[in-house]
């Protein structure tokens, strides 16, 4: 885990110094130009979201929430005790052929 954590560090530090090697100006071009990106891709978003909320949509039904347990039927079958349920034969003990 160190290993790794130190490769990471290095990496980082060497993106660090490419970027410091770069002219202020094209840093502040560079800056500009991934906000930009993201302030379009964000408004696209949003409108996005706006347009699909904005249709109307028959298809959903608003219902009552039914209960699950009512549906099943009730088992035939009596449930045993886990703890009486020997399992060491199965589990602990070598099969005797």
């Amino acid at each position: 885990m160190k290993k790794f954590r130190s490769t990471i560090d290095q990496f980082v530090k060497e993106l660090e110094l490419r970027w410091t090697g770069i002219p202020v100006k094209k840093q502040q071009r560079y800056t500009r130009a991934f906000f930009t990106g993201y302030a379009i891709l964000t408004v696209g978003v949003i409108i996005h979201v706006i347009y699909q909320t904005g249709k109307p949509n028959e298809n959903v039904r608003i219902e009552h929430i039914e209960n699950p347990m009512e549906k099943i039927e009730k088992s035939k079958i009596v449930l045993q005790d886990s703890l009486s349920v020997n399992l060491k034969n199965k589990f602990y003990e070598r099969d005797s052929k």
